[in-house]
């Protein structure tokens, strides 16, 4: 009976979502989109109460029952469970991490390996590559496996997992109803949102973190904003009328009226924005060495736990989520060297739970970093300093600036952390540390899988397309393609006059015209023939009894339309009309090259411009180093380039790319994608305005090649010394080993044989590939040709 009603409401539910209405098609999808965002909430919602009583009912089986370690919890966290009798076990702090990371690593490696790290990156990843498709599984098995992982005392949060469970729930709702691709990412993001906003109680900045938290850049996906606010505030409600309405911190009254405030919450900024840096560098170096382990892969997090589990015997404050010590440092009863501690442990049990492929996120762990790092500079300007302050207000300057930088999520964050902290009236100098953060961490993010702007989406790029070949018409294809003699048929010629114009054509389709030459519509030569072969020729029937309605294209029409109209008629070739009368011929290869040939123009314009262009077209190598006989022995130099003019460092990787011809345009896009993921990481710059970006170390590629360009208008690479960068090394190696040995030999010629300067000076190539000789590694012979 349960199971028919459910399919009689899904039955329902699609007919409505589905159904025409008497309205226009803007208006019905959008209503559509209304109608299963707030369904999307609704099941969200119960999703995220569920989850909270796992994670909750978690920490009282493993903590309190079974260690006695009841950490203190934020104000507005419901509390569902009695504290136990149990008395402290400390060593049991030690080894439930362990346990906790062996039991989500078993459920994760064999059920659903999506669901291992923070899964806000797996969410980012299936919008960008998988047209939002999440599989049914994941959202259960990131729920049991992060509650463990929590419950046990990994330092891990909320936000990660019901980002990945409403986005997965979400997900399916899409599927159930057969909906586009476009429609099942912008719904997979409102599932990100409601979940988020119901479990941290902040409907508006889930809906805007779920369009702020796609790119890197200070890019925002609008079109995800409306059905995510709609998801959000419905989850949210469900969700606060079961757990209560109070934000999850309780704060002192605070209020900024004093401008000299913000020299201190600048430094504020500066701090937590390169403490966010060493976290990210701390993280993914993890990472890293867990990735090289040859172990099984639901070994790892429980050494994971153990590495925990050493850190948190000594400071329990830096296990679970840790909201509790924030909550103590509002209330003013912590001290400045507890809170530093507190914060540096906080970044290695993280480190160590998230990278070792335990399950859980990010976020609340980021807050409680920040929140600590901020505390420990207000304190500190509290005790060396006579300036009246409230020490509440670094606590959550801290919060916000922390993630911001961290999670290159500006907007949101500011409007987050209002929210989950009530402190509205921090609303100025929130944004002032946010923004400022923002932009003192330009080249690190903990969510590898952010593009850098939506211009690098490949799921934009249907859409682009879409966009392209409406600015097209068919009159631009119809000028520049020469047109051949066609022939048309008359609607009243008889069979065999129909067959006899075969003879002298090589038409698939033929145009029926009437009397006044107006195109009535097309005869296929294949029916023709067929009927030849079926009836007698000489029976009495006219072309107009062959006729097949097939549309024909005007001048005016887009290159969209023709697209369409080939689909719905199953023809690839259709007929130009001017003024009703066939004019022309266009067919899927014209449209085809028109559109690439608009794409080459529209490059053309981002195209860096060159005033000298000389090209090294072989430098080959027999190096005695053994490094190098190892990976490789022969170096291809792709390049010289002076004076080049780039937007942004993904045009200037994708133009060194491009110059390897060796590569199919499949793998020039993966090597991009990589390069930049790389960046973002960590700087690969060398200093006194010398960068040397390189991808992943397990990058597959053959040979190796190394391109060198001096910028015209220098870029900024995050370089530790702070100059911009106008010399640019790009080297591509097939192994580690030999990129490391190219990276260290260009840096020695850069700066024992002054090579940066003779560059910028515009030495000769030919000199500066004698420069480019490593010493003691290689001799080069090269083959110089202008281009």
């Amino acid at each position: 009976m349960n199971y028919k009603l459910l399919q009689t409401i899904k039955h329902r539910l699609h007919q409505l979502v589905h159904s025409p209405f008497t309205m226009d098609e803007y208006t019905r999808t959008t209503m559509k989109m209304v109608l299963l965002s707030a369904l999307v909430g609704l099941i969200v919602a119960v999703g995220a109460i569920i989850f909270y009583w796992m994670v909750e009912g978690s920490k009282h089986l493993f903590l309190g029952l079974i260690a006695g370690y009841y950490p203190t919890e934020a104000a507005g966290a419901p509390k569902l469970f009695a504290e136990t009798s149990t008395s402290l076990r400390r060593y049991m702090l030690l080894l439930l991490p362990m346990l906790g990371g062996l039991l989500s690593g078993l459920l994760v490696y064999f059920l659903a390996p999506e669901a291992k790290g923070h899964g806000t990156d797996g969410v980012i990843d299936a919008y960008h590559h998988q047209g939002g498709k999440i599989r049914p599984i994941v959202p259960l098995i990131k729920a049991v496996a992060s509650a463990i992982t929590i419950g046990t005392g990994g330092s891990a949060g909320k936000e990660g997992p019901i980002s990945q469970i409403g986005a997965g729930i979400a997900s399916t709702i899409a599927k159930t109803f057969s909906l586009h691709k476009k429609e099942v990412r912008i719904l997979m993001m409102a599932g990100l949102a409601a979940g988020i906003g119901a479990v941290f109680r902040a409907p508006l900045a889930a809906a805007l973190f779920a369009a702020d938290v796609l790119y890197r850049d200070l890019d925002i996906e609008e079109e995800v904003i409306v059905p995510s606010i709609i998801s959000s505030i419905i989850a949210y409600a469900l969700f606060a009328m079961y757990f209560g309405w109070e934000p999850l911190f309780a704060v002192p009254d605070m209020v900024f009226r004093n401008v000299l405030e913000l020299i201190p919450y600048t430094i504020v900024a500066i701090v937590v924005s390169q403490c966010a840096r060493l976290f990210i560098w701390m993280f993914y170096r993890v990472h890293a060495c867990f990735e090289e382990l040859r172990l099984p892969l639901y070994i790892k997090p429980a050494i994971g736990g153990l590495l925990v589990g050493s850190v948190g015997f000594f400071v329990p404050d830096a296990l679970g989520e840790g909201y509790g010590i924030v909550q103590e440092a509002f209330s003013g009863g912590v001290t400045l060297w507890l809170l530093a501690a507190v914060a540096f442990a906080k970044m290695v049990t993280t480190t160590f739970t998230l990278s070792s492929g335990g399950s859980g996120g990010v976020f609340g762990p980021s807050l409680v970093i920040g929140g600590c790092l901020g505390g420990a500079i207000g304190l500190a300007f509290e005790r060396f300093t006579s300036m009246p302050l409230q020490q509440g207000a670094f606590i959550m300057l801290g919060m916000a600036g922390f993630f911001a930088a961290a999670a290159r999520t500006p907007i949101s964050t500011i409007v987050m952390v209002c929210e989950i902290t009530g402190g509205y009236h921090l609303l100025v100098p929130t944004m002032w540390v946010c923004i400022l953060s923002f932009l003192l961490n330009r080249s690190m993010t903990l969510f590898q899988k952010q593009l850098p702007t939506r211009f690098d989406a490949p799921a934009k790029l249907g859409e682009m397309m879409a966009e392209m070949l409406v600015r097209m018409k068919v009159s631009e294809v119809y000028r520049r393609k020469p047109q051949q003699e066609f022939f048309a048929v008359r609607e009243h010629q008889q069979l065999r006059e129909v067959v006899d114009t075969f003879h002298h054509a090589y038409q698939k389709h033929y145009p029926l015209v009437n009397k006044d030459g107006l195109f009535l519509g097309v005869i296929d030569q294949a029916a023709v023939r067929r009927h030849v072969r079926e009836k007698n020729l000489d029976q009495p029937i006219e072309a107009l009894d062959l006729l097949l309605s097939v549309p024909g294209l005007k001048l005016d029409d887009t290159l969209r339309t023709a697209i369409k109209q080939m689909i719905a008629s199953g023809h690839d070739e259709l007929f130009i009309l001017d003024n009703g009368r066939p004019i022309g011929l266009l067919n899927r290869h014209d449209i085809i090259d028109c559109y690439d040939r608009r794409m080459r123009q529209e490059e053309t314009k981002v195209l860096p411009k060159m005033k000298r262009t000389q090209r090294i077209t072989l430098l080959k190598a027999e190096p005695p180093a053994e490094a190098w006989k190892k990976a490789t022995r022969e170096v291809q130099f792709a390049g010289l380039f002076y004076d080049l003019e780039m937007p942004d460092k993904s045009a200037l990787f994708h133009f060194f790319v491009n110059l390897l011809p060796q590569y199919s345009n499949e793998d020039r896009q993966k090597i991009v994608r990589e390069i930049l993921e790389r960046e973002a990481m960590e700087t690969t710059t060398i200093g006194d305005g010398i960068a040397i970006p390189h991808p992943r170390r397990r990058l597959d590629i053959n040979g190796s090649d190394i391109v060198i360009a001096v910028l015209h208008e220098p870029m900024y690479f995050g370089a530790f010394d702070g100059k911009p960068v106008d010399i640019v090394c790009f080297v591509l190696c097939s192994g580690a080993e030999i990129h490391q040995t190219v990276m260290r030999t260009l840096a020695l010629a850069f700066t024992q044989k002054k090579l940066a300067e003779k560059l910028r000076g515009r030495s000769s190539s030919k000199n500066i590939a004698e420069l480019l000789q490593f010493p003691q590694a290689a001799y080069f012979q090269s083959e110089i040709k202008s281009s």
